[in-house]
């Protein structure tokens, strides 16, 4: 296993890394017979490469050895028609690049090409005026055509954008990064190989970073969208025409780790079992792998074109930070990453997605604006989601992010996960898994003006969570679904007080709150209050036990929400309002198979002098101040106070009896409902009304299931 929080840095000593363990000697040297016509001067520490083949904007170069001591310089001459600089090396050793590269007398991109492997030493930086690449493939294309990294060229055909990148060979090389590697202003920095680890920071101001570990048989396409650079991985066999085939294979990690190279990489290891893992830390590093632990596109003038990572196997990310712009984290296995932030106007969206495995997030992801909107952020993983950091989008002046967690095969786990905003709308949490929920606070709230947005907690097993909020100081609450085929509940840590929370502190209407749970719901208290505006609706529905706070659904100036509770098992709850000062009060609707416990003063004083058996039902009246009810027939009571509705209490057959569940109907008028009568051993939904009236559905005894139909006009 692979343990979470990786931060360390790894060290490539200039003595660098070679085949079979043979350290390769600093060295630039043109390849066999030049057919680039590459011309290389040595000054001292200065290594100047000039003239090339130039074909259109595009100059290339070809060398048998492409390597860099500490302290010594690269130094690709150009002039302002060349766009594009291109360096492939064909000797079959893989590159150590411990100095500087550059580029002088143009503002030219510069790709370089080794497919037997590309290392950056501790003390690798760049000088480069435009965008830069490393990549192993074996050959980028240049519209049809491509440059080859084995054998013959064809120069004159040679004058596209470069735009593709292949990878036919099984085991693509491997590139490697400890050093300082930065672009300027608005420019790109991509890394292209088989394996890419980098440790040492990235940096594209205002830029994009992209980094790919491709599986082989595949090619990497570059498209552009605007100012963003997209990547696409396609199967050779779709690409058409392909580069020369090698005439070598490129070093797995393990062997390219032998020997000298082992012990001059300091913050990696090969293992005994021939695996290789980073130092201090026991994670390993398969083949595909990608670890990107130090990358940033912040920029003080504008907003870049993102961060992507894009992985054949597993990926580490440590710490990714983008402004206004978008961070992609794309892998077929795990994925384990520390903090990223995306701010600026707008916020960048996150996007982590891993197509086999799990993800373990290990610090604060988040996307801020304070003019404008948020970012989205979605997480969706096949296998386990943990989030051991908050999750968090945040808008002072616009609308909040819209955060979605998923996971099609496993469970999420995370700390507090936000969507909100002062001033817009809030936004819209969804979090899904296969199995089991669990969860620190969930808010979707608006701090000042704004309606809230909605929250959606959905899971095959169960359900635990701190508060879940939707609520608005100034405009309309919003909407909390949750549904479990297990329990629902309260952290044990987090019980008590206010739970679920929908309600509006001044202007709006209060929103609703929906809870199924196939096992027992423990909901702490639960507030859809709107002063000015209705209250919200309360349903909770659970297959076994159902315990509650007080649940309170009122207005000072509006009407009342609608309460319906309904279990299995036994009910016990505290105290259950809804009401309203000059509005009307809305209903109380009780199903349950067992006893009802209502911890409210009201209640007991309605029911203190009639304790006992009757026709209705057993009435226990219990010192705490507290009444069980069970019900044998439907009980009906008025209203207990000023802010309390009518009440209804309907028991649920019992197993082995007709099997009928009963699902009365929601009526805010402050009357007493009459539900359906079903003899089927079905589910009947009735009607819903909201008219202020008494609305009788049919009975059916078809045997089938039947949904009547929804009536707000006023009538019966």
């Amino acid at each position: 296993m692979k343990p979470s929080g990786l931060h360390l840095a790894l060290y490539l000593l200039p003595l660098g890394i070679g085949l079979a363990g043979t350290p390769v000697q600093a060295q630039i040297t043109p390849e066999t017979g030049n057919p680039t016509s590459t011309t290389i001067n040595i000054n001292g520490s200065i290594i100047d490469i000039k003239n090339g083949k130039t074909a259109g904007s595009n100059l290339f170069h070809s060398f048998d050895q492409f390597n860099l001591d500490s302290g010594e310089t690269a130094n690709f001459q150009t002039n302002s028609s060349i766009q594009n600089i291109l360096g492939r090396v064909v000797g079959g050793d893989a590159s150590l690049i411990n100095g500087l590269i550059q580029v002088t007398g143009g503002n030219a991109n510069l790709f370089l090409m080794n497919p037997a492997g590309i290392i950056f030493g501790a003390n690798a930086q760049l000088n480069v005026m435009g965008s830069f690449t490393a990549t192993t493939a074996n050959g980028i294309g240049l519209g049809s055509n491509w440059f080859n990294a084995i054998g013959n060229n064809n120069y004159a055909s040679l004058t596209g954008t470069p735009n593709q990148f292949a990878f036919p060979m099984s085991q693509p090389g491997t590139i490697i990064n400890s050093g300082n590697l930065s672009v300027l202003e608005g420019k790109n920095l991509n890394l292209f190989g088989g394996t890419v680890i980098s440790t040492g920071p990235l940096t594209a101001p205002g830029g994009q970073i992209n980094i790919a570990s491709v599986a082989g048989g595949n090619v990497l396409r570059l498209s552009q969208d605007g100012m963003l650079l997209s990547l696409d991985i396609i199967p050779s066999s779709a690409a058409g025409s392909l580069p020369n085939n090698l005439t070598f294979s490129p070093l797995d990690l393990p062997a390219l780790l032998t020997g000298g190279a082992a012990s001059n990489a300091t913050g990696v290891q090969k293992n005994a079992d021939g695996s290789v893992s980073l130092i201090g830390s026991g994670y390993k590093i398969e083949n595909g792998d990608l670890v990107a632990t130090n990358a940033t596109t912040t920029s003080g003038i504008a907003p870049g074109g993102g961060i992507r990572l894009l992985s054949n196997g597993s990926l580490n990310g440590g710490s990714l930070e983008a402004l206004g712009s978008n961070v992609t984290l794309e892998a077929k296995g795990d994925i384990t990453l520390g903090s990223i932030n995306t701010f600026g106007s707008p916020g960048g969206d996150i996007t982590i997605t891993s197509i086999e495995g799990k993800i373990d997030i290990t610090d604060l992801l988040n996307s801020y604006s304070n003019t404008d909107d948020a970012g989205n952020i979605t997480i969706d993983a096949n296998g386990d989601i943990t989030a051991t950091g908050a999750i968090t989008g945040y808008s002072a002046n616009g609308n909040a992010t819209n955060i979605t967690i998923s996971s099609s095969n496993g469970s999420v786990t995370t700390e507090n996960v936000a969507a909100m905003t002062d001033y817009g709308h809030g936004g819209n949490i969804e979090i899904r898994a296969f199995n089991d929920i669990t969860t620190g606070q969930v808010q979707a709230s608006v701090g000042q003006q704004g309606d809230a947005g909605s929250i959606i907690l959905d899971a095959g097993g169960n359900i635990a969570t701190d508060k879940v909020r939707a609520f608005s100081k100034n405009g309309n609450g919003g909407t909390i679904d949750i549904t479990a085929g297990g329990d629902f509940g309260t952290i044990p840590a987090f019980a008590g007080g206010t739970h679920l929370a929908v309600n509006t502190n001044y202007g709006g209407d209060a929103g609703s709150i929906t809870v199924n749970a196939g096992g027992n719901i423990n909901a702490g208290g639960i507030d859809a209050n709107a002063p000015n505006g209705n209250g919200g609706s309360i349903s909770l529905t659970s297959g076994g036990n159902l315990t509650g706070g007080a649940m309170t659904t009122g207005s000072m100036f509006g009407d009342g929400g609608p309460i319906y509770l309904k279990a299995a098992e036994n009910i016990n709850i505290g105290e259950t309002i809804t009401g309203t000062w000059v509005g009307n009060a809305g209903t109380i609707t009780i199903e349950v198979g067992g006893s009802i416990t209502i911890t409210s003063g009201a209640v007991y004083d309605f029911f203190q002098n009639n304790c006992g058996t009757s026709a209705s039902g057993t009435v226990e009246c219990n010192a705490d101040g507290s009444v069980t009810l069970t019900p044998s027939e439907t009980l009906s009571l008025p209203g207990q106070g000023l802010l309390a509705g009518p009440v209804k209490i309907i028991p649920i057959a019992p197993s082995g009896s007709s099997g009928t569940t009963t699902t009365p109907d929601t009526d805010t008028s402050g009357t007493t409902t009459t539900p359906d009568t079903d003899t089927s051993g079905t589910t009947t939904t009735p009607d819903t009304d909201t008219s202020g009236t008494t609305t009788t559905p049919d009975t059916d005894t078809s045997g089938t299931t039947t949904t009547p139909d929804t009536d707000t006009s006023g009538t019966t």
